[in-house]
């Protein structure tokens, strides 16, 4: 039995297909990812870009990813994932995407982005609200009927609760070459710094609901997964720091019913 929001994309796929398919020809359905390290499943199960794993686009039945689940909601439609995304993006350098992913056909696409900007700390909030406009404005205006659904930044404190009592993952973390979102990871802060931080994703997320309510709500969805806990299961266990499979899983799952 298809859920609600399969039964709502699966409307949709026919109002957005049936004008511009030939009767001879399955209708084609199609799904982007644009964005950052998550959408890639980096370091789901193997160092790297997993996009098997993708909860967006993937293929792999142990994600359930979007694609996968607009393909069983959309029987005899041609359904299509394109994934343009890029580990270590942020909204400053999301253009080369936007344009990559242009070239396709394209009905629902899904963003992931913004915790870069944060972890990095040199993106100010009011930046990244500017650049996200840009790229809302920039696919709608080539796409009119585009939906869109652009996740919030998870909650990496939780994540360092999670795993730092785990052997390894701190070094990991703590990598002078690479560190990981060192502003609630690195080392020497109080608990009290760490919580300011998250303060500080949750107000992003707020923010970006915000705008998409206010400026794009015809076309653009917002995921809020601030509040999601994490079980150990759900990190990589190549870098502490990504989802692993079951936790691409479960974005996929926390994020479906956002399309409504």
């Amino acid at each position: 039995m298809l859920t609600r929001t399969a039964k709502a994309l699966a409307a949709c796929a026919v109002a957005l297909s049936a004008s511009a398919t030939p009767a001879s020809a399955a209708p084609r359905l199609t799904i982007g990812a644009i964005g950052d390290s998550i959408s890639v499943g980096f370091d789901a199960s193997y160092p790297g870009n997993n996009y098997q794993f993708s909860w967006s686009t993937g293929n792999s039945g142990l994600v359930a990813s979007h694609y996968l689940r607009l393909k069983a909601a959309n029987p005899g439609y041609d359904v299509r994932a394109y994934n343009e995304a890029v580990a270590g993006a942020s909204t400053v350098d999301m253009g080369p995407q936007v344009q990559a992913i242009l070239q396709h056909p394209l009905d629902f696409l899904t963003i992931t982005v913004g915790a870069n900007d944060i972890c990095d700390g040199s993106v100010p909030l009011p930046q990244t609200l500017r650049n996200l406009r840009e790229i809302f404005r920039t696919l709608i205006a080539a796409r009119p009927s585009i939906r869109i659904l652009i996740v919030g930044v998870p909650d990496v404190y939780r994540l360092y609760q999670t795993s730092a009592p785990f052997p390894g993952c701190t070094a990991v973390w703590r990598n002078p070459v690479h560190p990981l979102c060192n502003p609630v990871l690195g080392a020497g802060l109080s608990d009290a710094e760490r919580i300011a931080f998250r303060d500080q994703v949750l107000a992003q997320g707020a923010a970006i609901k915000n705008l998409v309510h206010a400026e794009f709500a015809a076309n653009v969805r917002f995921a809020d997964i601030g509040a999601r806990d994490y079980s150990p299961e759900d990190v990589s266990s190549v870098d502490c720091f990504h989802p692993s499979i079951d936790g691409q899983r479960k974005l996929a799952d926390a994020t479906w019913d956002a399309w409504n």
